[in-house]
Order: structure tokens, then C-alpha cells, then sequence
């Protein structure tokens, strides 16, 4: 027992605020570090392009659909875009309009089903998706497709 100091009340006060004080200032740096992360990650998300075929815009928009029939119709304004799952006529007409800068006269929507694909033995599965039929107000036109 004598190896361990004799201290007096106020002395161990004194290392106990100091001691705080330290963890504090070592908590608000990490709390800065977390924030300034946390905004490169951010910048990181706004400048970094979505890969892969389907590009998303907006969240709903998967990207166009060109077939020979839906170039055809892109020359009279009905132009055809795939869809997330989850969309409806109102906000795929709310995120072209936003996108492209036109005004949306009519939105059709369909499911396309999946179908059966098979090679050899194999039998697999073409997955379906969800397309919307977009017709833009007279005299619309969408250039970037």
C-alpha cells in the first residue's frame, strides 16, 4: 500500500476536469471527422454516374425503351421509358416533365411478363418489367434519347 501517492481532495478534482476536458475534445474530433466523411460520401453520391445499362433518373425512370415501334412513335410524341416497379402514372409524369423539361399530356402504364427462355434442356427465365407510354402536348418534342 505505500507505493500508491497520497492525494488530496483537490488535487484528484483537478486531474478528474482535466481528464474530461481531454475525452470531450477527443469526442468532438471524432465528431468532426464523422461530418467531414460523411460529406465527402455525399459528393461522392452527387458526382459519381449510375453504371450499368439502366441508368436511373430520378429515382423512376430506368431509362428508354427503343424498339422499331417506339421510334415510330417517338416521330408523332409518344415516347416509351422503363420504369421501377413501384411507379405510377403521376410521378412518372412529374419526373419526365422534371427530366426533360416538357409537359405531359397522357401516361399509359403496363407489366410486361417474364418469359420462358430455353437452351437445350436448360429452361431459364427473361424477367419482366414495367413500362410507361409518356405523350407530350402538341408541338413537345424530346431530342436526348
Amino acid at each position: 500500500m505505500a507505493f500508491w501517492k497520497k492525494t488530496t481532495k483537490e488535487e484528484r478534482k483537478e486531474s478528474d476536469v482535466s481528464s474530461r476536458v481531454a475525452a470531450d475534445a477527443v469526442r468532438f474530433d471524432v465528431r468532426e471527422q464523422k461530418t467531414e466523411k460523411q460529406e465527402t460520401e455525399q459528393e461522392k453520391k452527387e458526382t459519381t454516374p449510375v453504371s450499368g445499362g439502366a441508368q436511373k433518373i430520378l429515382g423512376i425512370l430506368r431509362g428508354s425503351h427503343m424498339t422499331e415501334k417506339t421510334s415510330a412513335a417517338a416521330e408523332q410524341g409518344t415516347y416509351v421509358f422503363r420504369v421501377s416497379s413501384g411507379a405510377n402514372k403521376i410521378s412518372v409524369a412529374h419526373a419526365v416533365q422534371r427530366h426533360y423539361g416538357v409537359a405531359v399530356d397522357t401516361v399509359r402504364m403496363l407489366n410486361t411478363k417474364e418469359k420462358a427462355r430455353v437452351r437445350g434442356r436448360i429452361t431459364g427465365w427473361k424477367p419482366g418489367f414495367k413500362k410507361a407510354m409518356v405523350t407530350l402536348k402538341q408541338g413537345q418534342k424530346i431530342e436526348t434519347l
